[in-house]
C-alpha cells in the first residue's frame, strides 16, 4: 500500500503534475514541525530521530536540549537535562533503580553523614556485613574527586568540612567489622576497567593520602588504637586491629604534620599494653619521620 501526492514541476512552458511514492514497504519518512521543535521520524534503514528494531527495541529521540535513549531487556536509560547527565541501569534482579555496578543493591550501606555523602559521590561503595568495600574507579581518581568535593562543599568550608568528615567516619568505625574493612583492602568494581587492579588501598589509606584529611584521621586512628589496644579479642582475632591501624600509617606519600604524628605514636606507646607496644615500636621506622626518631628513642630509652 502506498500513499501518493501530486507536485508541480516547472519546465518548458507549463506545469507538469507527477505522482511519487511517499511511503513504500521498504522505507518512509515523516517530518512534523511543532513550535520551534522539529521531529524527524524514519523507519527502516534510514537514520533519524526515532529508530525501531524488532526484537530488542531501541528508541532514540531528541526534543529541544534533551535526549532519551532506551533499550529493552536489561533496560538502560540515558537522559540529559540542562547541564546534568544521569546514567542508570535497571536490572530485573533488583528492586528499584541502581547505578550500573557488580554490587548487589541490598548490600550497599547508606550513610547520610558528610563522610558518607562525600565518599559515595566520589565512587566509593560502603557495604553491609563482613564484606570488603568497593571502589568504582581507580583510587587516584577517587582521591582527586573527594578532594574537589571537600574544597567545594555547599555547606561547609575547610577545615570545618574535614572535621565533619571525621565525625561521620568515627561513627562509621564504631562497628568493629566496619573498622576492619575500612583498614583492609578495597575491592574494585567488576564494571571498572581503568583501575590499577582487582584490589586497591583501604578506605583509611586513600583518605590518609589526602592532605586536608590526614591530620584529623591520624588523631581518630590514635584514639581507636588506644581503645582496642586493651581489647584482647581485637588483638587475637584473624584481623589484628592495632596491627592494621599501624600498617595504614606507614609509608604515607606525604606527612602533613610530622611532629603531631610523632606525638600520637608516643601516646600509643605509653598508653598500650606490652604486646601492642612491641608492635608499635616495630613500625616506628616506617611511620615516624627520620628527623623525629631521636624523640621516640628518648621515650623508649630514657636517660
Amino acid at each position: 500500500m502506498s500513499l501518493s501526492r501530486k507536485r508541480a514541476v516547472s519546465g518548458g512552458g507549463g506545469g507538469v503534475e507527477e505522482s511519487e511514492d511517499l511511503f513504500s514497504s521498504q522505507r518512509g519518512a515523516v517530518k512534523q514541525k511543532r513550535g520551534n521543535t522539529s521531529i524527524d521520524t524514519v523507519f527502516g534503514s534510514q537514520q533519524g530521530g526515532v529508530k525501531q528494531k524488532h526484537g530488542n527495541t531501541v528508541f532514540g529521540s531528541q526534543q529541544g536540549d534533551g535526549g532519551v535513549k532506551q533499550k529493552h531487556g536489561n533496560t538502560s536509560i540515558k537522559q540529559k537535562t540542562g547541564n546534568t547527565s544521569f546514567n542508570t541501569v535497571v536490572s530485573s534482579q533488583h528492586r528499584g533503580m541502581k547505578q550500573k555496578s557488580g554490587v548487589n543493591f541490598d548490600d550497599v550501606l547508606r550513610d547520610d553523614s558528610v563522610f558518607g555523602q562525600l565518599v559515595t559521590g566520589a565512587g566509593y561503595i560502603l557495604r553491609k556485613g563482613d564484606k570488603p568495600n568497593i571502589l568504582r574507579c581507580d583510587q587516584a581518581v577517587f582521591q582527586r574527586d573527594l578532594r574537589r568535593s571537600l574544597k567545594c562543599h555547599p555547606l561547609y568550608r575547610l577545615p570545618e568540612v574535614a572535621l565533619k568528615f571525621k565525625e561521620g567516619l568515627e561513627k562509621h568505625l564504631d562497628d568493629i567489622v566496619r573498622l576492619k574493612w575500612a583498614l583492609l583492602y578495597t575491592q574494585t568494581d567488576v564494571e571498572c576497567i581503568t583501575a590499577r587492579g582487582g584490589q586497591q588501598d583501604s578506605l583509611i589509606r586513600v583518605c590518609l593520602n589526602i592532605m586536608e584529611l590526614q591530620s584529623p584521621i591520624i588523631t581518630l586512628l590514635t584514639e581507636k588504637l588506644l581503645q582496642v589496644a586493651h581489647d584482647e579479642e581485637s588483638i587475637g582475632s584473624d584481623a589484628n586491629i592495632p596491627n592494621l591501624i599501624l600498617a595504614n600509617l606507614k609509608w604515607l606519600d606525604h606527612i602533613v604534620d610530622p611532629n603531631t604524628l610523632t606525638t600520637n605514636i608516643i601516646d600509643i606507646i605509653q598508653g598500650s599494653p606490652i604486646q601492642v607496644q612491641q608492635e608499635v615500636i616495630s613500625f616506628v621506622p616506617d611511620i615516624v619521620d627520620d628527623n623525629n626518631h631521636p624523640i621516640v628513642a628518648k621515650v623508649l630509652w630514657p636517660g
